[in-house]
């Protein structure tokens, strides 16, 4: 086989990769009622303090997801977390009891790997971190048969 038809091959099959782990999104906030109990335009409290987590906090383009204490090696106790865990990488922000989030859009994401998962997307309305969008995905309950997402009570309930 020449050298132009080994770099042919390389191509192609790097091109095939890429395209097999591609990841699709699309916005599905019309069908909403229809995936979970979210309402859109909807504001919610939180219950229990929570982090946003960034894989780089410095990265400006990624939306921060809100996790458990406890999420990727932090402590699940609150004045440990804040002496210990605040200033690490993955840390952008503690919420607390009360702080609020205003629900704005549903996503459905794709992957061949994962397969689908629905993102929910908000805006933190009242706390520390007010004006951020947040994912509140990983603080709510998932059906990844069906393809829905219901809110966690523990965590996030209805403003009064």
């Amino acid at each position: 086989m020449n050298k132009l038809g080994t770099f042919q091959n390389i191509l192609l099959l790097w091109l095939s990769a890429g395209l097999v782990g591609c990841i699709s999104s699309k916005d599905v906030t019309r069908q909403a009622t229809e995936r979970t109990d979210y309402v859109i335009g909807g504001t919610y409290a939180l219950e229990k303090p929570v982090f946003l987590h960034k894989y780089d906090k410095a990265d400006l383009r990624e939306t921060p997801t809100l996790q458990k204490l406890g999420f990727s090696g932090t402590s699940t106790n609150l004045a440990d977390f804040q002496q210990r865990d605040r200033n690490r990488i993955q840390v952008a922000g503690l919420m607390m009891p009360g702080d609020r989030v205003k629900i704005e859009r549903l996503v459905e994401e794709r992957s061949p790997t994962v397969g689908k998962i629905l993102h929910v997307y908000a805006i933190v309305v009242a706390g520390e971190s007010k004006d951020s969008i947040v994912d509140v995905t990983f603080v709510s309950k998932q059906d990844f048969h069906k393809s829905h997402i219901f809110r966690d009570s523990a965590y996030l309930a209805p403003a009064k």
